[in-house]
């Protein structure tokens, strides 16, 4: 998870995200359920597993670099960053 969300951080600096907070995409390095009204983080492997496979099908996908950082790898998932 502190890996994924490194290159997280990375990418969200890239595109100058309004969603960072300093130099991170989250105030810390766990995942939340987007659609709990309130926060509603997640440890669970399940998660965990889902994110990593988001994050590498993202890497590796067919887009140019400059393309794929303005693509959020969890968008297609129920989870976000804290």
């Amino acid at each position: 998870m502190y890996v994924l969300w490194t290159i997280e951080s990375i990418r969200a600096v890239e595109i100058k995200s309004k969603y960072l907070i300093g130099r991170f995409p989250s105030q810390n390095p766990i995942l939340a359920l987007k659609a709990s009204h309130e926060l509603d983080l997640v440890y669970d492997n399940r998660s965990q597993e889902e994110a990593a496979k988001a994050y590498y099908e993202w890497w590796y996908s067919s887009y140019i670099l400059s393309d794929k950082m303005n693509i959020d790898p969890l968008k297609n998932t129920d989870y976000r960053w804290h």
